[in-house]
This record gives C-alpha cells, sequence and structure tokens, in this order.
C-alpha cells in the first residue's frame, strides 16, 4: 500500500476552525441554479400570517394563542401586504445595534457570531426575560437572485423546525437594513465547541449514539419534506440539554431539487465526491440526499474520533486516496471498532446509489455494539492548518487520549451567519 504520513491521514478536527476553513465554504451568491422553481418547492412554500407591519415591526399575536407569531408573507414582494420599509439609518458596524430593541420587544445584548452574510446576536424578551438567538441579515448589496436565496433559506429553515431536533424559528421581522430572523437561543453552543472544548463525545459510545441519531432523525424530517440540508456540519448542529439534545440549523445552503447540478457547495471536509467534480460533465446532476449521507458519515467521525477522515473527497487527496485502494485503511489510523469501520464503508460508498439511506444508517448505528477501540500505543502527528491562506503553522497531535489542543474563545461563533 501507498505510503501516507500521518499528518496528512488523519486531519486535526480542531483546526478547521482556528484556520478560518468557513473560507472554504462555497458562498451560495456564486451558485448557478435554475430560475425555475420545482414543483416541489412550491408544493411547501409556507406564507404564515401576517401578523406585523415592515416598518414597525410589530409583535402581535396569531389568533391561535401563541405569544409569538410569523411574518413570512412580509419578505416577498409579491405578497399583497407587502410595504417596502422605509429607509433609516443603517448601523455601520455589527456593534452598533447592540441595546436596539426590536418590535418594543427583543433587547440585542451582545453579539453571538459575525459571518459574511450577517450577525447573530443575543436578545432577551424585556417582558419575560426569555433569551433567543436574533440573525440580522443584511440587506444591502443584494440582487434580486440574492434575495430569492435567502427568502429560500428562510422558508425552508421554517418548515423543517417542526422537528425537535431542529432549532425553532420564532419569527421574522423587517426593517430597512435588515431582516431579523429570531430563532431559539441553545446557550451549550454548537458541537464543534463540544466535542473540541468539552470533550463530551469522543470515547462516550451512548452519548454519540444518542446524539447522532437525533441528527439522522432531524435530517430525515427534512428529506420527507423534500429539503437537502447540503452544509451539514458540527458548526451548524447546535447542543442543549447538557449534550443529551442536538439540533439542526445552517440552512443557507438548503435546497428541494432532489438532483441538482451545484457542485462544489457546501463545506470541503463534509463534501461527497461527486458534489466536489472539479469539471463535471455538461448537464450532469448528482442527488442531494445522498450528498447528506456522505456528510452524516464524516461527522460521526468527528463524534468518535474528534477528527476529519480527509481534507477532502477526492483523488488528489492522499488519505482519500488510500482509502479507495483499501476499505479497512481508515481502521489502521483511527480507534475505530470493525463494525463501526463496516458502516463507515457503506456510507463513504463513491456510488451514491448504492450509498446507504438513512433508514438503513439508523437501523445499523442502534445495533453497533461499540464505534470505537482504545488504541493500542500513543501516535504522534503533525497537522497543518489547512487554510492555504494561513502561515504554515503546525501542532503535534496525540492519538491516545483524543486530545485535539486548545481553541481560542474568540473562534468560537456558533452558526454562522
Amino acid at each position: 500500500m501507498e505510503s501516507v504520513s500521518w499528518g496528512v491521514l488523519s486531519e486535526n478536527f480542531r483546526t478547521i476552525r482556528e484556520s478560518g476553513a468557513n473560507a472554504d465554504e462555497i458562498d451560495l451568491d456564486n451558485i448557478q441554479e435554475s430560475e425555475q422553481r420545482t414543483a416541489k418547492e412550491k408544493e411547501t412554500k409556507t406564507a404564515g400570517p401576517a401578523a406585523a407591519n415592515n416598518n414597525n415591526l410589530s409583535w402581535a399575536d396569531d389568533g391561535e394563542g401563541s405569544e409569538y407569531s410569523w411574518a413570512i408573507d412580509l419578505l416577498s414582494p409579491d405578497a399583497p401586504n407587502y410595504d417596502p420599509p422605509a429607509v433609516s439609518n443603517q448601523p455601520s458596524k455589527p456593534e452598533d445595534r447592540l441595546g436596539l430593541v426590536l418590535a418594543n420587544r427583543l433587547e440585542l445584548t451582545s453579539i453571538l457570531g459575525v459571518g459574511t452574510h450577517g450577525v447573530v446576536y443575543f436578545a432577551v424578551d424585556i417582558n419575560t426575560n426569555a433569551a433567543f438567538a436574533v440573525k440580522a441579515l443584511i440587506k444591502s448589496g443584494l440582487d434580486t437572485r440574492q434575495q430569492k436565496y435567502r427568502q429560500r433559506e428562510i422558508r425552508l429553515h421554517h418548515i423543517a423546525s417542526q422537528h425537535p431536533n431542529v432549532v425553532s424559528l420564532v419569527r421574522i421581522m423587517d426593517s430597512a437594513d435588515c431582516t431579523y430572523v429570531v430563532m431559539e437561543f441553545c446557550p451549550e453552543g454548537d458541537l464543534f465547541s463540544s466535542i473540541t472544548d468539552k470533550g463530551n463525545f469522543v470515547g462516550n459510545d451512548p452519548l454519540v449514539k444518542r446524539a447522532f441519531l437525533q441528527i439522522l432523525d432531524a435530517v430525515q424530517f427534512c428529506h420527507s419534506a423534500g429539503i437537502y440540508h447540503r452544509n451539514l456540519k458540527p458548526d451548524n448542529i447546535f447542543v442543549t440539554d447538557c449534550d443529551l439534545t442536538v439540533k439542526l440549523a445552517g440552512f443557507r445552503l438548503a435546497t428541494t431539487d432532489y438532483f441538482t447540478s451545484d457542485f462544489g457547495c457546501g463545506s470541503i471536509f463534509y463534501m461527497s465526491p461527486e458534489c466536489l467534480q472539479s469539471n463535471p460533465r455538461p448537464m450532469s446532476r448528482y442527488a442531494s440526499a445522498a450528498n447528506d449521507v456522505w456528510s452524516l458519515g464524516v461527522i460521526l467521525v468527528n463524534l468518535t474520533c474528534g477528527r476529519n477522515p480527509w481534507k477532502r473527497a477526492s483523488i488528489e487527496d492522499s488519505t482519500f486516496r488510500a482509502y479507495q485502494k483499501d476499505p479497512y485503511f481508515l481502521k489502521t489510523i483511527l480507534p475505530l471498532s470493525t463494525e463501526m469501520n463496516c458502516i463507515l464503508s457503506r456510507i463513504f460508498e463513491s456510488n451514491p446509489a448504492k450509498r446507504l439511506t438513512i433508514p438503513e444508517l439508523r437501523d445499523l448505528i442502534i445495533e453497533c455494539p461499540r464505534f470505537t477501540i482504545a488504541p493500542t500505543a500513543p501516535s504522534r502527528s503533525t497537522c497543518p492548518f489547512p487554510n492555504e491562506q494561513h502561515a504554515p503553522t503546525e501542532m503535534s497531535i496525540g492519538l491516545q487520549g483524543y486530545n485535539p489542543g486548545r481553541l481560542e474563545e474568540t473562534d468560537i461563533v456558533g452558526e454562522s451567519a
């Protein structure tokens, strides 16, 4: 078998965020999609009651006893009650919105994260002291197509949030400079931080099984509703109840297309080989559901081993190339049980038509007696930061004990905006 260095084979899971690997995430604004919406998308399009006026961000009752109401129609210029918001002074910096009270109800008190497409704030209901996360999506600079993508993100997340393992969308509010998305707040942060900072999953098979089954249920619910996430990763999964409950979020790249031609859509570490094609044939497409299953396999490795199996699922990657030659290769570099290795071999099937479905994967996870085994000897690795924009800093990682090192607090941003 071809000799491959440990530093290449076991990419340190933590360095993804330290190196700013979100730069590897493909921007939805650059994806070329058909202007014609699929029939399935039209069927699943949800229009909630117009409970608020755009300009004053009112907070009204929906008439069904719920304190919080939906105003998703306000986002669509085609809606009969759409009233373009008046121009106002736009905050120039994220911190300028701190102290802002939305709809005379929600006060933005701190910044949870800043991303390319907006800012996530911590907010408190001044009447009830209930906590929320509020994503402020900046409007400036968006063309019509980009606005449609944003509306799609919100609409699909709203549909998906009917499932208990999806972060709930509470309300949409529109202003002159921003669309505010009010969401359930998960104070324990995202799954990435829980794996790397707290070490609550690696080596804890019962907790891994509980969490992963919840993730499977959430993704299966989305698929049953015709929604394909396309950006499944620990950064887009949040934890609550002391890691006993996980909730899916991050629907910015979600689609309703069962087959898609959006190659290179998602985050590099989690993309399937068919999605990663650099020179796809004209008119070629790949199955969105099978691509999600591949991403779930990488997440399973993250949960059990605290690492990524490879940098990218392409023949240019020496780790993936070695795995293609030998399906037992991962077991030689990661502390995987035989049963776990067999499951991964069916997830990481290069032919998407032969890849496991989520119901099949769920059954195998339930039946799996153990995911990992204790390593027989310590091993050292030198893992370069994966982002070429950064200097080639290296860090040594010990396999025994799965110690991934220290992540700076400033790098923890929760859900990417």
